[in-house]
């Protein structure tokens, strides 16, 4: 038996311009571009720009929180340093009365004055009261305890207001020296409930403020409370002496 061609066994087709049709496959269509990403260049590039960005983005944000911590623990340091130093020079003041008997029966007295903190008080304001009345001076307060004009009124002072008086440091304000019948007067309604009020204002050296209200009606202490300034109500005694 002879061999056949298959080409020979299929018809020669042409076309409408007498070109022969041939039976060859239509050209395959190009790959799609993410199959091809590995070699692209361009969009490797965008992706390792975009990891780097991230990872910058990262490190940014977690350095801002460090060093945001790291401040934070600085201020709470510092604050902790500032309250320590604020204890090491805190002032406290306090008033006090010394009262020594005589043979006779009378009293030499004296008024005094004394920081017992540990730090130094500036003083910014002093008042003195009585029977609710505020004092310009210590005659008004002879007058207000109904001192006979028989009794001599001489007397010893150290001023109060505008000076600073250090830690440890303490003073008579009031001296009645020799003076014991105008002493007794004053002792004697100290006795009978009617103390002068003291008004003392001052400050840290950290203008930490302080106000004491004072009298001497108790043995105990007055303590001072915490101020938000010197303003206080009322006349300014002056306690130069006069």
């Amino acid at each position: 038996m002879e061999a056949h061609d298959p080409e020979e066994a299929q018809p020669h087709l042409i076309d409408s311009k007498g070109e022969p049709l041939t039976s060859s496959p239509p050209p395959a269509a190009p790959a799609p571009r993410w199959r091809n990403w590995t070699t692209d260049h361009s969009l490797i590039a965008t992706v390792a720009l975009s990891i780097i960005s991230l990872c910058a983005l990262i490190v940014s944000i977690y350095q801002a929180r460090v060093l945001s911590s790291q401040q934070r623990a600085m201020e709470a340091q510092q604050e902790i340093m500032i309250q320590n130093a604020k204890a090491q020079l805190w002032p406290n003041l306090q008033v006090y009365l010394n009262v020594n008997g005589r043979d006779d029966g009378g009293v030499e007295l004296d008024l005094g004055i004394a920081n017992t903190g540990t730090g130094p008080a500036i003083v910014e304001a002093f008042q003195l009261q009585f029977r609710d009345k505020y004092l310009n001076n210590y005659r008004e307060l002879w007058d207000a305890l109904a001192a006979p004009d028989s009794i001599q009124r001489n007397y010893g002072t150290t001023s109060i207001g505008n000076r600073t008086i250090q830690a440890g440091e303490s003073f008579s304000f009031l001296r009645f020296n020799d003076n014991f019948t105008l002493a007794q007067l004053l002792y004697d309604r100290i006795n009978n409930g009617e103390s002068p009020t003291f008004y003392i204002c001052y400050r840290s050296v950290f203008k930490d403020h302080y106000r004491l209200e004072a009298t001497y009606d108790s043995n105990s202490f007055d303590v001072a409370e915490p101020a938000e300034s010197c303003t206080l109500t009322g006349d300014a005694f002056d306690s130069r002496g006069y």
